[in-house]
């Protein structure tokens, strides 16, 4: 959501085509979806012809967030892509976003329907509010925001996985598992893969996803080798409506012994550089997940090694007895 005066910002669908955006209404904005097979999708921006859609400039661009930051090429979403203001001179003025005939990328678009005082600040990073918040113009206080979702074409949704999360998961429950603090406890197995999210704006660690924490010393420091643990993968797909990776675990062959494994999800930044869990990470938000995979045979059996450990200490100890009697 917005920051400051804009927490409150609720995004309307509207209903029988009237995709229109009044900045007069400052707690709201509008969803629009462009589905895949649809070229294009028209919209327009206020009741007054001096109303203006941001980002203008530079041509063709789109905001990342709701806060109207980060104007971004709309040639990331599909090559060939616009946005045009209609010719006509009628009000309010429509604006028609197109979309190139190329595979098509899912993507959340926003735009910013805004007054001349307020499309005046262009371009500014966030919203402002003025003077003791009396003075009416602000520009969190005229501008509406138009959030639109782009759904991918068939074809890109095949190669890039980018469809709903997977179901299954967490005992074939169709749940996925949010991590997002403290410590938290999941199972997997060939017949029941494990489907899981990071809390929006948390990294998962390993970096590496053939990788994972070593959870036998129940603290899930040690990054090893998947494959060294149990014969499986870890699969992202993109959840295009929350815009957050769901992983799903999914273990191909269940081991001889229970094994335990270990994911983190860490609020920074540049989680997604770091080569391992060290080096302050620790210091900041995180969630642990443990994943428990059974094995067909059970525990590995400790009872076995200490019995053989004490038939050695025995010998030892009878070969000195032997020794003192001699």
């Amino acid at each position: 959501m917005l920051s400051g005066e804009c927490d409150a910002l609720v995004f309307e669908k509207p209903q029988g085509g009237n995709y229109t955006c009044e900045p007069a209404d400052k707690e709201k904005g509008i969803e629009l979806t462009l589905k895949a097979e649809a070229p294009g999708i028209s919209f327009s921006c206020g009741s007054t012809p001096e109303t203006k859609l941001q980002p203008s400039q530079p041509a063709n661009h789109f905001y990342k967030n709701e806060q109207c930051q980060q104007p971004t090429p709309l040639e990331d979403v599909c090559v060939g892509t616009t946005i045009d203001e209609a010719k006509s001179s009628s009000s309010p003025k429509e604006y028609t976003l197109t979309v190139g005939k190329g595979k098509r990328k899912g993507e959340t678009l926003y735009y910013s329907c805004e007054p001349p005082q307020a499309a005046s600040a262009q371009p500014q990073p966030a919203v402002e509010v003025s003077q003791a918040g009396k003075d009416g113009d602000a520009k969190n206080k005229v501008r509406c925001v138009v959030k639109i979702i782009v759904e991918p074409t068939e074809e890109e949704q095949s190669e890039n996985q980018q469809t709903e999360p997977p179901q299954g998961g967490n005992g074939g429950s169709g749940q996925v598992t949010e991590c997002n603090a403290g410590t938290l406890t999941a199972s997997a197995s060939s017949e029941s893969p494990l489907a899981f999210n990071c809390e929006a704006g948390m990294s998962l660690l390993p970096v590496v996803h053939e990788n994972v924490l070593d959870g036998k010393d129940g603290n899930c420091t040690e990054e090893v080798a998947l494959a060294s643990l149990v014969d499986g993968e870890l699969q992202t797909a993109r959840d295009t409506k929350k815009e957050i990776d769901v992983y799903t675990l999914k273990i191909n062959k269940d081991p001889e012994h229970n094994k335990t494994m270990c994911y983190k999800c860490v609020m920074s930044d540049k989680a997604s550089s770091l080569p391992s869990t060290r080096s302050g990470v620790l210091e900041k938000k995180q969630c642990l997940l443990k994943v428990s995979v059974k094995g067909t045979s059970g525990a590995a059996s400790s009872a076995n090694s200490l019995l053989m450990r004490c038939g050695v200490l025995m010998g030892s100890l009878a070969g000195a007895s032997l020794y003192f009697i001699f």
